[in-house]
């Protein structure tokens, strides 16, 4: 690897069966990366930190991930 940031090539039939499990609602598993999964966020009135004012929040969703073991490890061994 020569360059820090680089992106690597995912199958294009790979990203359609995920989002289309993700949009029916099912978790999905990558092996050896973790899981996938959609999280619901109720709504209601939250502070905003500026103005102080209290202001309506709406419900929403949210792609949530899961690491696995072997990746969290793998992310304390990293030097910044």
């Amino acid at each position: 690897m020569k360059k820090k940031n680089y992106i690597m090539s995912v199958p294009d039939d790979f990203l359609v069966e995920f989002i289309e499990a993700i949009r029916l609602g099912f978790n999905v598993k990558v092996t050896g990366l973790g899981i996938f999964s959609i999280t619901n966020y109720k709504g209601g009135k939250v502070v905003h930190p500026v103005t102080k004012e209290e202001v309506k929040r709406p419900s929403f969703k949210m792609l949530k991930f899961r690491a696995t073991l072997g990746i969290k490890e793998l992310i304390q061994k990293i030097k910044i």
